[in-house]
Order: C-alpha cells, then structure tokens, then sequence
C-alpha cells in the first residue's frame, strides 16, 4: 500500500513547515531571525511608547528554511529506505521509525509558537517614529517650571534607542540605562541651556541575543563604553499641544568621534498623575521626546559601512528628567 512507503515518514515534518510559514505570515513583522523572546512596544501615556513585559517566541525565516530542510532530507531518506527494502525484499523498521521520529521533532516549533500567543493588542515591533515637527525660526512659548538643573532619572520605557537596518531585516538596538541633565529655563527658552545625555554601550538589547554581542563588538564596548548625546543650543520653539516642540543643535559621541547632529521633538510637564505612574515623587518633571537621523559614514563605523542595509540611522530618546533643587542639596 501507498501509505506504507517510507517517504510518508515525511508528513509530520510538512505539517510543521506549513505551520511555520503560516506563523510567519501572521506575525507580519518580516523578521529574517528568529528572536525566542520578542517584546512589542505598547502605547504609553508618558513616554508615547514603553517596552512590553509580555515575551513571545517569534519565528524567522531562517526556523522556516531549516524546517524545509529537515523535509527533504526525511524525503531522500524515505527514497534509500524504500530502495534498499526493495533490495532486500523486506521492510527495514528501525529506519523507518528513526524517520518518524526526525520528522515529528519539528512539529514542536510552531506548536510552541501557537502555543505562546501572538502580538498583543496595539503592540508595535520596533519604536515608532514620531510625527515629522516642523519648528520654523525664534523662540516662544514656555512651561511654568523653575530653571536650574535638571537630572535624567531612568524609569521604565525611557533611553535612547536607534533603529538599524542589517542583515536583511530593520531592527531597534537599545542602549543601557540613560544618564545626564539638563540645564537651562523652561519658563524662557530663549536662555543659555546645555544638556548630555549618555548611555552605556556595555549594557544594548537588540532582542536577539548574538545580535547584541555582535552590536557591543562593533561599538567596541570594552573601550568606548558610553554614546552621549550632546546639545549646544537651542534653534527654535514653539507651543505643541500641552506642551513645547523644539529644535536644537549638538553633537553625537560615537566610539570617541563627536558627530553634529540636529535634533527635533517634544517637551512638556508631567502632571501629578504621571509622576505618580512614573514613580518620580512629588519634584517638577520633564517629559522629553526626542529623534533625529544618522548617517553611519560620517561616524567612526564608516569602515563597516558595507554591512549594514542602509546607513541611515534613527536614533530616538525618551526621557524623564527631573528638577533638582541644589539648596537643598548637601554641601
């Protein structure tokens, strides 16, 4: 009978192909790589978006290929097994129940991933750009908020984060826990300010754990441990909404190579119930939302240039910064 060919041994292992296919399809992220413990951005009354706790196994074309190959090779594996029964005119089972058992194995992958559950409601694979902010000359508008000096405090969500595109695939790469201050007047921005922003390289996540190694390895982390991100001054404001839309100028520090950059976006006050959620107390709070591009040959990585899909780099911050008040400060 048909059904008792060894080749069908092949069955289970086309079922889980079709199934990872059918997975892939579904996540719709196009991802090339399989990341075991992928997190969606969520939508976030503070810091716009925030990093999801929840992790899922999303599967890559590369699972979905190596899965394909296994059916194959029960295939030609069926194929020998049937030519040397017929040889020997009788069926040869310890073969046939090892291509069985190869071509069952697979069938856990997808049922894993089905099994997991899927993309939660309203969540986002990589860090959504913010809306274009068009700033225009002069500075108006302010927040009624002290001057003086303002700290980064890391919470949950907030960091500098850069969207790259590399190995077939667009992917975030997010920095280790974010540093620096800011100083300057909210009430009058048309005032002296400076800020430095800074973020270990030692500490990147770019969900897929040899992907992140390899990021260390090119940014050199073991000698340049910290990106910073340095403003010189501000170019122009303007209201937005409940708060201010900005523009300014500074410079990238890449793998000790400052680099100019103009950087757009958002600033405005965290109410009371936002600190709350924040976790800041009761001190005036900064709510900072910030991007601008990079384009990767004018850095220190412009000798690897070649490996990336483009050199064209988003870099995004999310910050809370918070008002210190140095009277109170121990001296």
């Amino acid at each position: 009978m048909a059904s008792r060919k060894p080749y069908w041994a092949a069955m289970p292992a086309a079922l889980a192909l079709a199934a990872a296919g059918l997975r892939w399809l579904l996540q719709g992220s196009g991802n090339v790589w399989t990341d075991v413990d992928r997190r969606f951005y969520l939508p976030d009354p503070d810091l716009g978006w925030r990093l999801g706790k929840q992790t899922v196994p999303w599967l890559g074309l590369e699972v979905v290929g190596i899965i394909a190959g296994i059916t194959l090779a029960v295939l030609a594996g069926g194929w020998l097994v049937a030519r040397r029964e017929r040889k020997r005119a009788a069926a040869w089972r310890p073969a046939r129940i090892a291509l069985w058992v190869v071509a069952a194995l697979p069938l856990a992958v997808p049922l894993w991933a089905f099994a997991s559950g899927g993309r939660p409601a309203g969540g986002r694979d990589a860090l959504p750009a913010g809306a274009a902010i068009t700033v225009g000359a002069g500075v108006s508008g302010g927040l009624p908020l002290p001057a003086g000096r303002w700290t980064v405090r890391a919470v949950a969500g907030s960091g500098l984060v850069a969207s790259v595109a590399a190995g077939g695939e667009r992917f975030d790469v997010r920095f280790g826990e974010p540093s620096g201050e800011w100083r300057g007047d909210p009430r009058d921005l048309g005032q002296p300010m400076q800020a430095r922003l800074a973020a270990s390289t030692g500490v990147v996540d770019t969900g897929i754990d040899l992907r992140s190694k390899h990021t260390r390895e090119y940014l050199q982390a073991d000698k340049f441990t910290e990106i910073t991100l340095t403003l010189r001054r501000l170019d122009g404001a303007r209201p937005e909404g409940d708060g201010l839309a900005f523009a300014a100028s500074g410079e990238l520090g890449l793998m000790g190579q400052p680099v100019p950059v103009s950087v757009t976006g958002t600033l405005r006050a965290a109410d009371a119930a936002a600190r709350a959620r924040l976790g800041v107390g009761d001190a005036p709070t900064l709510l900072l939302q910030a991007s601008f591009p990079l384009d990767l040959r004018t850095t220190a990585l412009a000798g690897s240039v070649s490996e990336f899909d483009s050199p064209q780099v988003t870099v995004t911050a999310s910050l809370v910064l918070v008002h210190v008040d140095d009277s109170k400060e121990p001296r």
